[in-house]
């Protein structure tokens, strides 16, 4: 079965991006800092908003009452890549 397009006139994508994150398992040298990885994140869904600053990603979007529901808010210099689904 094919699969129909969305009606949405907002894009889906799927946003790959660099979470911040906290260490507090316990002291570390400097050399160890720095190995320590951030985690990578992936978010899908409607891109209704892209800037300088903020990429806003919405999970949800009423077609009759234009209103979104799961927002994702993701500051730009985090954000690794956007690939838009087809």
């Amino acid at each position: 079965m094919p699969r129909k397009k969305s009606q949405s006139p907002y894009k889906k994508v799927i946003v790959k991006w660099e979470d911040a994150c906290v260490w507090n398992s316990g002291p570390l040298t400097y050399d160890e800092v720095l190995k320590v990885k951030q985690p990578v994140r992936e978010t899908s869904g409607y891109l209704i908003h892209k800037d300088k600053r903020r990429v806003i990603i919405v999970s949800l979007y009423d077609h009759d009452d234009k209103e979104f529901d799961v927002i994702t808010f993701i500051p730009r210099q985090w954000v690794l890549e956007i690939n838009e689904l087809k």
